[in-house]
């Protein structure tokens, strides 16, 4: 898979990474930021806590794809995972505490209380 320079991503896309930059970081440094297949961006700390949040639009989510390379396998394969997904129909209870199958599999151990928001 190539990465993409910022010059060459779409602005929509360059949105999208500018709300991954703005989530709040993990109070221990640790974790990683996930595209939910809800359509909501999170990030998570190493326990599987969420430390913060973001909807996307079915257009960020689509824009994201972007983020990914420019393999059009993978562009089509989130595309057909995401169609007619919209972080914004996520219920807010759900925004912190996601199904237990939206947590990164390599987190899913580690508990999923809140740290701080």
């Amino acid at each position: 898979m190539s990465c993409q320079t910022l010059s060459t991503l779409s602005q929509g896309a360059q949105s999208v990474r500018q709300r991954i930059k703005s989530l709040r970081p993990s109070p221990s440094g640790e974790g990683l930021v996930c595209l939910c297949k809800d359509g909501v961006l999170r990030r998570f700390s190493s326990t599987g806590t969420v430390v913060d949040y973001a909807r996307l639009s079915p257009e960020e989510i689509q824009d994201a794809s972007e983020l990914f390379g420019t393999d059009p396998h993978i562009q089509q394969e989130m595309r057909k995972v995401f169609n007619g997904v919209d972080g914004y129909d996520v219920p807010s209870e759900k925004l912190e505490f996601p199904d237990r199958e939206l947590i990164p599999r390599r987190l899913r151990e580690g508990g999923r209380k809140r740290e701080g928001k």
